[in-house]
């Protein structure tokens, strides 16, 4: 699946599947779901997501990747939020969908079992 992030009034093609994920951690030394568990508020993590989801996107439609890693900040500053909002697609699990506080509440609404 890839979706579109637009940047300068043009569309571009963003994927996160393997070689995203594979790069981000790559990149970071983190993984994916470290990142969705709060493990850090370092928003230049989100840098390198971005990066590795257009080469993958590029990559899948067959287009060059017209970015490099120091433009990031730049395409983050006008899209980081429509960004945001199009990661949990990639992830069809609805418990991968869920956000941190989401998952507490949860845990702390199920009845506990008597030991």
């Amino acid at each position: 699946m890839i979706k579109h992030i637009t940047y300068n009034d043009k569309k571009y093609p963003v994927r996160i599947a393997y070689r995203a994920l594979n790069g981000f951690k790559k990149d970071t030394g983190m993984s994916f779901e470290e990142m969705g568990e709060g493990k850090t508020e370092d928003l230049s993590y989100y840098e390198a997501l971005i990066y590795h989801s257009l080469v993958s996107g590029c990559k899948g439609e067959e287009i060059e990747m017209p970015f490099t890693k120091k433009d990031m900040p730049d395409v983050l500053d006008e899209c980081m939020f429509d960004f945001i909002k199009l990661i949990p697609e990639f992830f069809p699990d609805e418990e991968i969908k869920k956000t941190r506080g989401q998952r507490r509440k949860e845990s702390r609404d199920k009845p506990r079992k008597n030991r």
